[in-house]
């Protein structure tokens, strides 16, 4: 039975009952998954390759680029495909086939994740929101423009439970166990919702006429 779907730019994936993982779409950096990385693709779903023993819970949605994203029923969370920007968040290298992210800060503890264009955040266990990646708009939400390929804490969110994190181009949100909403990063359309047109390093309170309820 399938019980997720989820997808990047050029990619489809869909998470089974018994916690495999299919993948179809472009090959591209190895997006796919199963080994192999070119120029062509995959018409019908492949098998994505996850080291024996391991049993995937969920999948992020949506991931970035030419890169899968995944979180097993241990709170790991994997990735592979495209890794030059650091949104594998261990490596600039891109991955043919799935590797855990090993960061201490994330390792045995993600609960949520997302990915967009070359960059990713995930919720932990622990109560801390992540980032890695491309941050020339501030998308990663530390407070800085400076792009990293190890996981970065996001800043100035209130002292609630993220319940729900969701990513668009160059830009990061979270929804909040109170119903308010926060975004950063890219805004020289308004999409922060604050009001302005200036991009934000740090998470801004889009102005709701009610609060959010997922």
């Amino acid at each position: 039975t399938i019980v997720q779907i989820s997808g990047s730019d050029r990619d489809m994936y869909a998470l089974t009952s018994v916690g495999t993982v299919w993948a179809w779409g472009g090959e591209a950096q190895g997006a796919l998954g199963n080994g192999t990385s070119g120029s062509g693709y995959e018409s019908t779903p492949v098998q994505v390759t996850f080291p024996a023993g391991v049993s995937i819970a969920s999948l992020p949605s949506p991931m970035p680029q030419k890169t899968g994203m995944a979180i097993d029923t241990s709170g790991n969370a994997w990735g592979w495909g495209a890794g030059g920007s650091g949104d594998l968040c261990s490596t600039a290298v891109n991955k043919k086939v799935p590797q855990m992210i090993i960061a201490p800060q994330l390792k045995g503890v993600v609960t949520l994740a997302s990915g967009q264009n070359n960059h990713a955040i995930y919720y932990t266990s622990t109560g801390q929101l992540y980032a890695c990646g491309d941050n020339n708009a501030g998308q990663l939400g530390n407070g800085t423009l400076t792009s990293s390929i190890s996981p970065v804490q996001v800043i100035g969110l209130p002292a609630e439970k993220v319940t729900s994190v969701q990513t668009s181009w160059e830009d990061s949100g979270a929804l909040m166990a109170d119903g308010t909403y926060w975004d950063w990063g890219y805004n020289k359309a308004g999409e922060l919702g604050d009001g302005s047109t200036s991009v934000s390093d740090v998470p801004v309170h889009v102005s709701l006429p009610a609060a959010v309820d997922a």
